[in-house]
């Protein structure tokens, strides 16, 4: 499981990707014991912050960005 602070440490990187692709998607493959969900739950987290632009349909965070990209979540 990563912790807050390894996460944070991806954000820069994702918003930099995100301002450069029509689709950023952000994918966890530490599966053992559930990790990927609860990582991918924290980081849709860190990334929604106050903002009320994050919905949940079938299982995945989506959140439109303002130039209109779209990072995916799943949890």
């Amino acid at each position: 499981l990563y912790s807050e602070g390894e996460l944070k440490e991806f954000i820069p990187d994702i918003q930099k990707i995100s301002q450069k692709t029509a689709k950023t998607l952000i994918f966890f493959n530490n599966c053992h014991a559930g990790s990927a969900a609860q990582n991918a739950a924290q980081m849709a987290k860190l990334l929604m912050g106050k903002n009320s632009k994050w919905r949940m349909a079938d299982g995945i965070w989506y959140y439109r960005m303002e130039n209109d990209h779209l990072i995916l979540a799943i949890c």
